[in-house]
């Protein structure tokens, strides 16, 4: 039998039946647009959140590489966000298979209004008080890993636009600053930092791993929510109980995937997002039956623009046939009054 090639560390604690502590690494494709210059999704390392449920964060470097080919580098696996993470199996066979992924959604959509300074990668808090509390971006919902954004309440920043968008990478001062990276280096990312003094801005909350399962469907673009089919990998690694090193500096893959489905629950003490992810090999199952749904019909991008070369016939791009396929009316009314009617017989002998 074909035994797994994992790295020779892993194998040597699983063998000798060594003392270990093992956490998960997930890395989660954000909604982002099709690159217009490759035709290409970007793989950024910015463009990616990274949890584990590990007790505490933890750095791990994937191999992964950007869309020039330029290495990711290490990242930091923010500890505390992942609520449950689903079971999964190993076949020696290639199979479909399914994962869950659930996320807390306490702090979904959330916005605040106060002054501030940017000053090189950082934005500090010059409104002391929030609330009739001491301003702490902590308290108010705002993570480490977090994706978010700057609106300013009039005109411009220095930068000439209305709109800034960052990964925070901590905080200090009592919580009251702000470190701030940038979602990448191409022509529409956030590439530069403002020298805005004491000004006036919206702050909030743009993580799409929560936020995106609330976007509005463009009905002139007649596209799906964007978060589906974006990327999932699921590193295991184990842990040196007494120094906490990564066993090799290395994992071992257990998923693959892609997102298929969400589901946003609310409650009176809890919010849960809930991430349904199908391994790699759901693309190759087979599904009889003619394709209903515009967006696969017309092989719509990010960008919710056709993709000529990417549809089943190229003349499919173009077609509207399916606009509102996916669109029901359940009945027009509901019939309950019950009528007799007499019927009379007749028989010849």
């Amino acid at each position: 039998m074909t035994i797994k090639v994992i790295n020779t560390a892993i194998e040597e604690i699983l063998v000798s039946n060594s003392p270990f502590e093992y956490a998960h690494l997930v890395k989660f494709e954000r909604p982002f647009a099709e690159d217009s210059e490759t035709s290409q999704f970007r793989t950024n390392a910015n463009r990616y959140a990274y949890y584990t449920d590990g007790p505490r964060d933890i750095s791990f470097d994937d191999g992964s590489v950007d869309h020039d080919g330029n290495s990711n580098g290490s990242q930091v696996y923010r500890a505390n966000r992942i609520l449950s993470l689903g079971n999964y199996s190993e076949t020696t066979t290639p199979r479909a298979t399914n994962m869950s992924l659930t996320l807390s959604g306490e702090h979904l959509g959330t916005s605040i209004v106060l002054q501030g300074t940017f000053t090189n990668a950082t934005f500090t808090a010059t409104t002391e008080l929030y609330k009739g509390e001491p301003l702490d971006f902590v308290e108010l919902g705002f993570r480490e890993g977090d994706k978010i954004k700057f609106t300013k309440s009039s005109g411009n920043f220095s930068t000439s636009v209305a709109t800034l968008t960052y990964i925070i990478t901590g905080f200090t001062t009592n919580n009251s600053v702000i470190a701030l990276a940038t979602t990448g280096n191409d022509a529409d990312d956030t590439t530069t930092y403002p020298t805005d003094a004491n000004t006036q801005v919206t702050l909030s909350l743009e993580s799409g791993e929560l936020s995106a399962i609330t976007d509005e469907k463009i009905v002139s673009d007649l596209s799906n929510p964007s978060f589906l089919h974006r990327e999932v990998f699921v590193h295991k690694v184990f842990i040196d109980p007494d120094t906490g090193d990564l066993a090799g500096n290395s994992s071992i893959l257990i998923f693959r995937g892609i997102i298929a489905t969400c589901n946003l629950s609310e409650g009176e003490t809890a919010s849960r997002v809930k991430w349904g992810l199908s391994s790699h090999w759901a693309d190759f199952n087979q599904i009889n039956g003619r394709i209903t749904t515009d967006e696969i019909h017309r092989a719509l991008d990010g960008r919710s623009q056709p993709q000529p070369s990417v549809a089943i016939r190229p003349e499919y791009a173009s077609d509207l046939g399916f606009m509102h396929a996916e669109t029901t009316l359940n009945q027009i009314a509901s019939y309950q009054t019950t009528e007799s009617r007499m019927v009379v017989k007749t028989k010849k002998r």
